[in-house]
């Protein structure tokens, strides 16, 4: 009986052991970090107010006088800082940044949005890929602070956890004449552990430990019997 207590007891061991590791699919060192920013050559961020009742995120990479439209179709974003995997991080390629169409909520001061795939490409990793892309899962953003907060998953399927912040509007960018809308913004996201088994690894430990707690309780009663 004592091998059965021992089996149960090293199942939920080897589960907790492995819900602590990250997800074989994560392609970057946990808490790799890379900071952007619109760039220098007109980048700005554009809000409008859309039909349905939600927030527009234009991002412009650059911009057409008079019309202010983008240049790029994902515009370019430039890179500020990076750490552990992003560390020597570059703009080559230009890493680019989707507009994000934001949905009212019953919070007039929240806005939220859904997945959007390739909301980032075209970053550069050390050693590796130049042009890494990044899923949005959600975003959820606060109009009293002007923060947002994201995730998603890179290629591979690894977490990113994101935070979003606006800042100061722009008054004459490039020599253009006022733009009362646009706005500087920063951005980062960190690779994160992926506790995809965690869900699973906990029912299996709590089934193994009910297991041991049942053939325990049987135990005296087969002696007795014997």
């Amino acid at each position: 009986m004592k091998l059965k207590h021992i089996s149960g007891f090293a199942a939920i061991a080897a589960a907790l052991t492995i819900v602590t590791l990250p997800a074989e699919a994560a392609s970057l060192t946990n808490g790799s970090t890379v900071v952007l920013k619109n760039n220098n050559q007109g980048g700005a961020l554009q809000i409008d107010p859309s039909t349905t009742g939600g927030l527009k995120f234009d991002f412009f990479g650059a911009r057409t006088n008079p019309t202010k439209q983008p240049v790029l179709s994902n515009q370019g974003v430039t890179v500020v800082s990076g750490t552990g995997d992003f560390a020597n991080t570059n703009n080559t390629p230009i890493a680019r940044i989707k507009d994000l169409n934001l949905n009212a909520t019953l919070n007039s001061n929240i806005f939220k949005l859904g997945s959007l795939p390739g909301f980032l490409t075209g970053l550069d990793v050390t050693g590796g890929t130049n042009n890494l892309g990044f899923n949005l899962v959600s975003f959820v953003y606060d109009k009293t602070t002007g923060i947002g907060k994201f995730k998603g998953t890179f290629a591979g399927g690894q977490v990113g956890l994101g935070t979003f912040q606006l800042g100061s509007a722009i008054t004459n960018p490039a020599g253009n004449p006022i733009i009362p809308n646009d706005y500087n913004y920063t951005l980062s996201v960190t690779a994160v552990p992926t506790p995809v088994l965690l869900p699973g690894l906990l029912g299996l430990a709590a089934a193994a430990l009910k297991k041991g707690k049942d053939e325990a309780s049987e135990e005296p009663a087969q002696k007795v019997n014997a």
